[in-house]
């Protein structure tokens, strides 16, 4: 699918060299950003939009920081549930 390999050339370009991108399935990927914390993470989330913008795609997005303790299963939960909250926030604006 065309509007796939957009998607993961757009996420590829915007991540750094120690971080890294994976397709979960389907058109979710996900992106570990090593040695950031959420400050850092927020610029991510910021250049992203802008690289998508710029490529005339559109995504919703959601972010977790992990948690001392937590597994990388339930971190990825609660960026999976905030994505769905910025799927939905984006359907109220339209």
């Amino acid at each position: 699918n065309m509007l796939l390999k957009q998607m993961a050339s757009v996420l590829d370009a915007t991540v750094r060299q120690p971080d890294v991108l994976a397709r979960l399935g389907g058109d979710e990927f996900a992106v570990l950003l090593t040695e950031t914390d959420a400050n850092d993470a927020s610029g991510f989330l910021r250049r992203l939009e802008q690289a998508l913008l710029s490529h005339h795609l559109s995504a919703s997005v959601g972010a977790a920081t992990w948690k001392r303790g937590e597994s990388l299963n339930e971190t990825l939960r609660r960026a999976d549930l905030a994505m769905y909250r910025h799927k939905q926030q984006r359907a109220d604006q339209h």
